[in-house]
């Protein structure tokens, strides 16, 4: 190939010459010697790059320092950087990648002799100086190598490969990638729709009214057309190369079924069928009754003909399970027919056995009835998401798989576009191979078939890395046969080397013995059993499983306001007590400081190490709940919620209202929201003023009486409105956002957990702007509109994480977990049966053929026909096999601990639970459980961190508030609250709840205090009690007079509990507020007393000091304080 061949050439080339551009890096004399010293012999012959391997890797064993050492060794032998890919399936893992081989490549080049060497052994590689200085240049070399080393993902390499051959593909230049089929989707429902209304006499329309006479309504239609649009590929592939795709997906069904050109009916009119029918009648009249078939019934069905014998004879003979009736004529019977009592039961038999071939065969000919009509819909879709992707030049992840697939198989310059890439590729590196696809493995076998098929003096690899165990995309069509399929292709064509690691470089051995016992009974195929090399104590938790409280399940229903007080979901309920149990036990791991073990060294374990993992998003929320009453801090794994944050519905609504003025309650919302920040008492005279005057809320804002609030809002929609028609959308939301101030006011008025999301989350809002057709539509209109539908869609967006989430719970489904890895896991919803799919579409492709050999729609149970159903059975299995491997990758997250919890679910599923699995592999353990029902399975004893526990959830300081004080006065620490009058014990407990319910409703927390309260107070609370304090606390928020200290949309920022004490000053301020004007000390009082002087009089030392110690921290602004009286609620000020 000559030196032309850059990306961009087009030209052909002399395939005998090999590009010099390649020779940029020296390349060594020959492959490196194994070290001993490596991790193992197996590792250092998959690390050889002389060698092509496949290897399957178990969790934790280290597949992705196999594969970025692999790549090491690679440039360490020469091999240039551009003639090496690595394709994995997610950017995120493509970015690692890069960032582990420059590491690694950084270590070479700084390290010292020893530690250089090392480095090497770990690689398989004997040094010597020659070796030391190859790889110390390294790092220099690739940094600056003109075509730099690309590891990126499979749809990435499909993209680039379309765009450099445009032309060949049959795609304009300059096309764009969704990261979801939503839009695609939604458009082409929508052409669909068109197209029936415009022929209403077309293909598609007959083929509706046949669904529609099935008893299908649209939303079934839809689910049909969307499941047929995400199986595209599959569909295309399956009828390749056909002029008629469609006759021919019919004609080969057809072959399938058997079907012939009769009536099934025609089975009950043969003659020997008939006489059968006529002696059956006369022996049965003779019997009078066989079991509960009685002759006065069946009489009019032997009478009967065609589709009404049929229908009785069915109802007579048969159950309602489609299976023949018990037929064991009585003593009596055989006493009245003698010798013909077997001819009766033999008749019976051969009656039934008919029927159900006619059932066998209606069904077959209704299956393919129903999917001939759903393919047809399908087909027209398909054809209009098409068109839509040509229209906008945008295509989806899987059209860009089948392009790809068409151009390297079929075009016209398939043997070109393959030549020029076998010329840019020496050796390929592919992760995660089990989440393959049957398109992405037809799609790189070209490659891979070029590679074998090359020159022998070339030197070449093909490197497969994968786990069948960790399997969990069926869903997005991944096969985990490929990869025993690709090892024996890579066997019978490069001589490849087949290694397994099952050795865990993650998990404490008590957690190994666990997985081993969890999947010894044969749950997962072929399951290795594993070690470690790990000796870090470990601690396995099986908390008992949860059960429905049957005295709740007893009461009656109790009469509910259902605009207040939502319907209760036991489900949820049970969710909420394992949340709190999981919640408790996370405080209680952190308080102990246990060490666990880190990169470096070891540390105590905090709420950064700890992972909760769900099975699905259900009942995210109660878990949530539960980590917010308790005061853990965490991270959520809600997922397309953006929209459904506080700060993304208010600006929805402002910009409906900037559309709209006339929208009364948009405008309410803006007003209430932090964007204003109005009261309830503001917005009642408003929307008395707009009735009294019959005028819109925005003509009432303009005559209503000012206030702090109505006059921020006039000012700010007076400014915003007319740029709502000039500005495009995102330059408008960023005027807003900072016009108001937004991201602060949010932060002050959110409970912490939702304000550390609050600017990121603004940033994602006005992203959207720029995402939606890539920002070319400014239409407020249109925005909004796009907006509804991404709320409606799967595509919707994701929050934003917080900024500082070092230390913090994740909690993540287990999909979503999947390459992460935590000193402590929580493993919650085991008691979940497995989720039972309905029929959908059945594709059938296996991992050796080059295209599905089924495609048809299922059907319900009753109305399935044998093959329909042996697919679903396949179906099944494989989804069964997904559901262990969806375990194991969740048990295996855990690097010390894991901890296992579920409540029971009433909800029909299949196979036992994952709670039922544990619970035998914690029996085959021979481990009980203890007092507290929680069996525990430990090795070695975890140390204790030396230093005193630091609080659990500290509340967020500002950290002015954190520098030290110079002593006000060399005087003595001002008087504290211990000097006020003595309290019994009933007054003291009533001060501190009222104390903290105070700061849990300034936070917006409302819900769910009684329990955190009692934990607080160690105590168990009686009902009157509790309402009495819970009463008070609310009389303080909502009153008048103490509002300014405690609503959101009237202060900048707030804090509780703050420490001062330095010297002259010591003290906790219950309350600082910052109002933007003036700084606010607020010090409670739960006490009864009427004489305001003596308690200005006895407070106003303690208080001046707060004051002074404010003032020094915020120089030259007003600083205020005062007591907050709870009974009755009421400001005193002391200065």
């Amino acid at each position: 190939m000559c030196g032309r061949a850059s990306r961009n050439c087009s030209r052909p080339c002399v395939p005998a010459r090999r590009c010099p551009r390649r020779a940029t890096t020296p390349r060594a004399a020959a492959a490196t010697t194994p070290a001993s010293a490596g991790r193992g012999a197996g590792v250092n012959e998959a690390l050889n790059p002389a060698r092509s391997v496949s290897v399957s890797a178990s969790a934790g064993s280290g597949k992705t320092w196999l594969l970025t050492a692999r790549i090491v060794r690679l440039l360490l032998d020469g091999h240039a950087p551009d003639g090496i890919l690595a394709l994995t399936f997610t950017r995120k893992a493509a970015a690692e990648m890069r960032q582990r081989v420059e590491a690694r490549l950084r270590q070479l080049a700084f390290a010292d002799d020893a530690a250089l060497d090392a480095l090497l052994a770990e690689l398989g590689v004997s040094s010597d100086e020659a070796v030391r200085q190859r790889a110390r240049r390294l790092y220099e070399q690739t940094l600056f190598h003109p075509w730099p080393l690309r590891a990126t993902t499979l749809h990435a390499f499909c993209q680039d490969l379309i765009a450099r051959f445009p032309l060949e593909t049959g795609v304009a230049p300059g096309f764009e990638v969704g990261d979801s089929d939503d839009a695609l989707i939604d458009a082409a429902w929508a052409g669909l729709q068109r197209q029936l209304l415009a022929e209403p006499h077309g293909a598609a329309a007959a083929a509706l009214e046949v669904l529609a006479a099935e008893g299908l309504r649209e939303s079934r239609l839809r689910e049909i057309v969307v499941q047929f649009l995400a199986r595209r590929a599959d569909w295309l592939s399956y009828t390749e190369d056909q002029d008629d795709p469609l006759g021919y997906a019919i004609a080969t069904l057809r072959d399938q079924l058997a079907l012939g050109d009769g009536d099934p009916l025609d089975l009950l009119r043969t003659p020997a069928l008939t006489e059968t029918l006529t002696r059956f009648a006369a022996l049965f009249a003779k019997a009078g009754k066989v079991g509960r078939i009685n002759a006065a019934s069946l009489q009019p069905a032997l009478a009967a003909g065609g589709e009404a014998q049929f229908r009785d004879l069915c109802a007579q003979l048969l159950t309602q399970k489609n299976e023949p009736r018990a037929f064991k004529p009585s003593a009596e019977v055989r006493k009245r027919l003698g010798a013909d009592t077997d001819a009766l039961v033999q008749d019976f038999q051969t009656l039934a056995d008919t029927l159900l071939r006619i059932a066998e065969q209606r069904a077959r000919h209704a299956t393919l009835r129903r999917t001939q009509a759903a393919l047809a819909l399908g087909a027209a879709a398909l054809a209009a998401l098409q068109r839509e992707c040509r229209a906008r030049n945008r295509y989806g992840f899987t059209d860009l798989e089948w392009l790809a697939y068409r151009l390297l198989h079929h075009a016209e310059a398939g043997a070109w576009v393959q030549f020029k890439l076998d010329q840019r590729i020496d050796h390929l590196l592919l992760d995660e191979f089990q989440d393959t696809s049957p398109t992405q493995w037809r799609l790189l076998l070209p490659l891979l078939e070029e590679m074998a098929a090359g020159d022998a003096g070339r030197a070449r690899s093909l490197f497969i890395v994968g786990d069948p165990k960790q399997s969990i995309y069926g869903f997005r069509r991944a096969n985990p046969e490929l990869l025993p399929q690709a090892a024996r292709w890579m066997d019978a064509h490069l001589a490849a080397h087949a290694a397994t690691l099952s050795l865990s470089r993650r998990s404490a051995p008590a957690v190994i013995d666990f997985v081993n016992a969890l999947f010894a009974p044969g749950l997962i195929a072929d399951f290795p059993p594993h070690d470690t090399d790990r000796r870090d104590w470990g601690l396995v938790e099986l908390a008992p499983l949860i059960e429905p409280d049957a005295d709740a399940a007893d009461e009656a229903p109790a009469f509910r306001d259902p605009l207040r007080q939502p319907r209760p979901d036991p489900e949820n309920t049970r969710a909420l007590r394992e949340g709190r149990l999981i919640a408790q036990r996370i405080r209680a791991l952190v308080d102990a400081r246990w060490q666990v073990a880190r990169k470096h060294g070891s540390g105590p374990l905090g709420y950064g190490d700890v992972l909760i993992l769900t099975r699905r998003r259900t009942h995210l929320h109660a878990l949530e709940r539960a980590l917010t009453e308790a005061g853990v801090p965490y991270t959520g794994a809600a997922r397309g919620t953006l929209l459904e944050t506080a700060e993304a519905r208010d600006l929805a609504a402002l910009l409906r209202f900037l559309l709209s003025p006339g929208r009364d309650l948009e405008l309410a919302q803006v007003l209430r929201s932090p964007i204003v920040g109005a009261g309830d008492e503001e917005l009642v005279r408003l929307a008395t003023l707009a009735r009294e005057r019959n005028v819109s809320w925005f003509a009432a804002l303009r005559a209503a009486p000012a206030t702090a609030a109505l006059t921020r809002a006039q000012r700010l929609l007076d400014a915003w409105r007319p740029l709502a028609r000039t500005l495009p959308v995102h330059d408008l939301l960023d005027r807003i956002c900072a016009e108001g101030n937004l991201a602060a006011r949010y932060e002050s008025a959110l409970p912490p957990a939702q304000a550390a999301r609050v600017r990121g989350n603004l940033n994602a809002f006005i992203q959207l702007a720029l995402e939606a057709d890539s920002g070319r539509y400014p239409s407020l209109s249109r925005f909004l509109d796009e907006l509804a539908r991404r709320s409606r869609g799967q595509d919707a967006p994701d929050e934003t994480p917080p900024e500082a989430a070092h230390d913090q719970v994740r909690i993540l489904t287990v999909h979503g977990a999947k390459g992460l890895e935590a000193p402590a896991v929580f493993l919650a919803q085991t008691g979940s049966q497995q989720r039972v799919h309905g029929a959908g579409w059945l594709v059938e492709w296996p991992s050796d053929a080059a295209r599905p050999t089924h495609f048809l729609l299922g059907a319900s149970r009753d109305q399935r026909d044998a093959l329909t159903q042996s697919l679903i059975d396949q179906r099944t299995r494989r989804e069964d096999v997904e559901e262990m491997n969806l375990l194991y990758v969740a048990v295996t997250r855990a690097r010390q601990l894991l901890h296992l919890s579920g409540f029971a679910s009433k909800k029909p599923g299949g196979g036992p639970t994952w709670h039922a699995l544990a619970t035998r592999a914690f029996d085959d353990l021979r481990v009980s459980a203890g007092d507290d029902g929680v069996r525990r399975f430990a090795r070695g004893v975890p140390a204790v961190a030396a230093a005193a526990p630091a609080p659990t959830a500290p509340a967020p300081v500002d950290p002015r508030l954190r520098r030290p004080l110079q002593p006000i006065t060399p005087t003595a620490p001002a008087r504290p609250s211990a000097a006020e009058p003595e309290h019994d014990r009933a007054a003291i407990r009533h001060g501190v709840a009222v104390h903290w319910l105070l700061q849990q409703l300034a936070r917006g927390r409302s819900d769910g205090l009684r329990g955190p309260l009692e934990a607080t107070l160690g105590a168990t609370l009686r009902d009157a009690e509790f309402n009495a304090w819970l009463a008070e606390a609310r009389g303080v928020i909502e009153a008048p007079a103490l509002r300014a200290y405690f609503d959101p949309a009237r202060i900048r920022r707030a804090w509780d509990e703050v420490p001062i004490s330095d010297g002259a000053i010591n003290g906790v301020i219950d309350r600082l507020v910052d109002d933007g004007d003036t700084l606010w000390v607020l010090d409670y009082k739960t006490a009864r007393d009427s004489d305001v002087a003596a308690l200005r009089q006895r407070y106003r030392p303690q208080l001046d000091s707060y004051r002074a110690a404010v003032a020094r921290l915020w120089p030259g602004r007003v600083v205020r304080a005062g007591l907050v009286l709870t009974q009755p609620p009421r400001w005193l000020d002391i200065g």
